[in-house]
């Protein structure tokens, strides 16, 4: 499949985002950010179609829900 170019226009803020995930990540570039982005939210969307939750669990074992639309 031949790939897309794609032109976005962010605000500072989600470019700073961007770019804190970019290096947090330690990945070459935005792009990367995004592609991790998509496959997430791709599983996150089929996980929760199929009748599954997702719960986030922090240190001190404390579970959250978090609820997508």
């Amino acid at each position: 499949m031949k790939s897309k170019r794609l032109n976005l226009e962010l605000k500072p803020e989600a470019h700073a985002r961007l770019i804190r995930l970019q290096e947090e990540g330690n990945l070459s570039s935005i792009a990367d950010v995004i592609r991790r982005a998509l496959a997430l939210s791709e599983m996150i969307n089929d996980h929760v179609k199929n009748g599954g939750s997702v719960i986030l669990r922090d240190r001190d074992n404390k579970e959250k829900e978090v609820m997508f639309f």
